[in-house]
């Protein structure tokens, strides 16, 4: 097995605001759960005949590639599995895609990796239902980590001995339908085989990922061609109004209904940290003041619970007195005659790689919809990658950085113009855009729901919005207005940095010395990517063997004076 991390130095991390040392051990994680996959791929060719309708035992082929092709995302592991009748007469190819739990944080909060299904199924199938303009792959199936599967169903496909079945479905729609918030799908529960994970299948098209096209030199008219698949999403989503902040989630009886919480890309990252989540599962919001003072919860939950969320004391003052700030200015972009709506959907999570192009780039398949929410007006804008757009990049440098914003304009202006997706509320996106942007309203949100980016959001912008000082004298001056417990808060905060310092020293320590043990020689083991102790220790192994755990005090001199060498561990990890 290849040593942790072999090319990064200790200088290299030590000023980064991610958790270095977890997401090391996360990558271990990541090799434990795609083992554990792969020894399931026996009950992944059962999910699939099951959502397919297939007969397992009809001459079919089975193929699906080594975990080596497999695509690795924040919270997702997807591939591709080609199924195959031996005359060819059936040649289909799908899309399998299960959460990540240790990247969703189900360890600390157990249901996330429930909820993220429910809520992307849910949103797949309002998109399907509201704006079929959008190409969709189509969803075959999902379940979650025990007995509960979900397939599509057309009700004339249905054989004589399922009708009781639909007919209970039917009975549960006419029922839903009776309650407003409450959709109806065409999702039917389906098979009683206990499922290891949760997982989704979708169809596998042609096309290829819009990452693979990105060129500084591409035609034009190309980009006019994408711009125009962007806009038709973005406004066909629009073109719904919501009544309130949440996301769309799947229910068991086979109904979608606005009951999830809004999903953020960052937030779930914290609550893989193990930070105590400010907007809990299942709550909604119906005006967007009571929405950003949860966003402000979280903002505040990180600094407190992130243990290498401050560098110094300066950086300290900073991120608490910009959260401070932020709160303060909430009502310069918080419009009061939409604060009660109305809120469209929108994709919080709009990467390059959800989509795929044709040779034209025209958008054939939106592969993604697992951050898509009900959101306040307000956060309607374009994608971060397509402009360049940043939360530290000063709201005036943008306009003169931004060429590509003023294309998508053309094309998106006379395309709303068209469809009026907001006309009885008075609202003009394109226009609201361009409000957003001149007035810095696009950073003041992007940096309430990014990891980092409040500080940067307050100290790049301080002077365009009237601040009594600006820098290091605004902080100074801010900072006191987080609470009565600012400056024991930054104290703990300062330790809690030393505390991690200290660990990341003792990492990189480990792993050299792991290293310079396997070049002397020694037999390959497992790689350092746990924190190791604070001091160093010989401990006995099962099969009575010893193993030395490198710790700060131990340096690289050290002799590994290890027991026979069938039952050594060589193990630098704790």
């Amino acid at each position: 097995m290849p040593i942790a991390a072999p090319d990064l130095t200790y200088q290299e991390v030590v000023d980064s605001p991610d958790d270095f040392i977890r997401d090391q051990n996360q990558e271990d994680e990541k090799s434990i759960f795609t083992r554990f996959i792969w020894k399931n791929r026996s009950l992944i060719k059962l999910f699939v005949f099951l959502h397919l309708k297939l007969d397992s035992g009809a001459g079919f082929t089975f193929y699906i590639p080594n975990p080596d092709l497999w695509e690795y995302g924040r919270f997702n592991i997807s591939f591709p599995i080609e199924v195959r009748e031996f005359n060819d007469n059936i040649n289909v190819a799908v899309w399998f895609r299960i959460p990540i739990p240790y990247a969703l944080g189900e360890d600390e909060n157990p249901g996330n990796v429930e909820e993220k299904v429910r809520i992307e199924a849910g949103s797949r199938l309002w998109m399907r239902e509201n704006c079929p303009t959008v190409p969709l792959p189509h969803l075959y199936g999902f379940g979650f980590a025990d007995d509960r599967h979900f397939t599509h169903t057309e009700p004339e496909a249905q054989e004589q001995d399922e009708e009781d079945a639909q007919f209970s479905h039917s009975f549960q729609l006419i029922l839903a339908e009776r309650f407003a918030e409450r959709r109806l799908t065409q999702y039917v529960r389906n098979g009683k085989f206990k499922a290891p994970f949760s997982y989704l299948i979708y169809h596998y098209g042609p096309g290829v990922k819009l990452t693979t096209k990105m060129d500084a030199n591409v035609d034009p008219d190309l980009y006019k061609n994408l711009f125009f698949s962007i806009s038709n999403i973005l406004l066909a989503m629009a073109s719904v109004p919501q009544e309130k902040i949440g996301s769309y989630s799947f229910q068991d009886d086979g109904t979608i209904a606005l009951t999830g919480r809004p999903h953020f890309a960052a937030f779930t990252q914290l609550e893989a940290a193990g930070i105590e989540p400010a907007i809990n599962r299942g709550d909604t919001y119906n005006n967007t003041e009571a929405f950003f003072g949860d966003l402000i919860r979280s903002q505040r939950n990180r600094l407190i619970d992130y243990r290498n969320a401050v560098r110094n004391e300066q950086d300290a003052k900073e991120q608490l007195g910009a959260i401070a700030v932020l709160r303060s200015i909430a009502n310069r972009f918080i419009k009061p005659k939409l604060r009660k709506g109305p809120f469209v959907m929108q994709m919080t999570e709009l990467d390059m790689n959800h989509f795929v192009v044709n040779d034209n780039w025209n958008i054939v398949s939106l592969l993604e919809l697992d951050f898509m929410a009900s959101l306040p007006v307000e956060m309607f804008q374009e994608p971060h990658w397509m402009t360049g757009r940043l939360v530290d990049m000063d709201c005036e440098d943008f306009y003169t950085q931004c060429e590509m914003r003023g294309t998508f304009l053309e094309v998106f202006r006379p395309m709303e113009e068209a469809a009026k997706p907001l006309q009885d509320y008075d609202i003009c996106l394109h226009n609201l855009m361009q409000q957003q942007h001149m007035s810095g309203a696009s950073w003041f949100w992007d940096s309430a729901i990014s990891l980092n980016g409040v500080s940067d959001f307050v100290r790049r912008n301080s002077s365009h919005m009237s601040f009594p000082a600006e820098g290091p004298g605004l902080f100074d001056l801010a900072y006191k207005f987080w609470g009565p417990d600012a400056d024991d808060l930054i104290t703990r905060k300062l330790a809690d940095r030393s505390d991690y310092l200290q660990k990341l020293r003792s990492w990189f320590r480990a792993r050299d010395c792991y290293s310079s043990y396997m070049v002397r020689g020694g037999r390959e083991k497992q790689p350092a990517t746990a924190e190791p102790s604070s001091s160093s220790q010989t401990q006995g192994t099962e099969d009575g063997g010893q193993q030395v755990v490198v710790t700060s005090s131990s340096t690289c001199s050290m002799e590994m004076e290890i027991c026979e060498e069938d039952n050594c561990s060589n193990d630098p990890k704790q």
